[in-house]
């Protein structure tokens, strides 16, 4: 049994075939595609796929030959088919790029860890004297405690909660800011946060933040939240600098910093 996975896409519903073909053709599609392997191959017959799609043996032989076939409004720059015979099956063409296809946020974070490996290795910062992973300093923990206490009051008497959204509060106070690389970041902590099961930040915390951002400059916040990502920090740091730490300062002996153990 094939127990590997494919990829879909949004744009399925722009392409071609979704727009010109019926149904049953939709339905075989997306058939093949469960059924490929990590290869691309589909092993089957056509009474087999026709079974495991559902539709009769004559709409699934209407299908492949859709598939087999040329097609002019391709957007892949080809000649547009789909799949190719091979013995006990099918081949699908575009799996290979499809599978390894990766977003842009992806794609801009892989080219970070590179360059922050390349300027680790230069700066001599090991995992050994490299910055900690740690939570967030006391103030913005005790404001998240507060408003989460204070969401928990609203719940017991019948007040309605609601889901803050830090995109429209940078919209909102700071109307100035579009830039997609900041847009993806805050989506992309989002997620950190949430994967490790983290508090999720205050209303006040994020202004706290894009207020800091905004002084050191959007690029500079990016590239902190990369970093931190890609470390598997609990906050926000900048990239080591130097040796000594964080911007080229002694983090450890830094009396501004206070250091919230973390858990586990």
């Amino acid at each position: 049994m094939n127990h590997g996975f494919a990829k879909v896409y949004a744009s399925i519903l722009e392409s071609s075939l979704w727009v010109t073909q019926g149904v049953e053709t939709k339905i075989v599609w997306v058939t093949m595609l469960c059924m490929s392997d990590a290869e691309g191959c589909v092993r089957a017959s056509v009474p087999g796929l026709a079974a495991r799609a559902g539709v009769s043996i004559e709409d699934c032989e209407i299908a492949l030959g859709v598939f087999l076939a040329p097609d002019p409004h391709s957007s892949d720059g080809d000649s547009g088919e789909r799949i190719d015979r091979i013995s006990g099956g099918w081949f699908i063409i575009s799996h290979e790029r499809h599978r390894h296809h990766k977003s842009h946020a992806a794609i801009r974070q892989e080219r970070y860890r590179a360059r922050q490996r390349v300027d680790d290795e230069r700066n001599g910062v090991t995992p050994s004297n490299a910055a900690p992973k740690r939570d967030d300093v006391t103030a913005d923990a005790d404001a998240d405690a507060d408003a989460d206490a204070d969401q928990k009051k609203k719940g017991a008497t019948g007040g309605r909660r609601t889901r803050f959204e830090p995109l429209e509060l940078l919209a909102t106070k700071f109307p100035g800011v579009d830039d997609p690389d900041v847009r993806s970041a805050i989506l992309a902590w989002l997620r950190h946060r949430a994967e490790n099961k983290l508090k999720a930040w205050t209303p006040q915390t994020w202004t706290k933040q894009f207020k800091r951002a905004r002084e050191v400059g959007w690029p500079a916040w990016v590239a902190e939240v990369d970093h931190s990502i890609a470390s598997g920090y609990q906050g926000l740091y900048p990239p080591p600098t130097a040796r000594g730490g964080r911007n080229g300062t002694d983090w450890k002996n830094d009396p501004d910093l206070e250091i919230v153990p973390r858990e586990g």
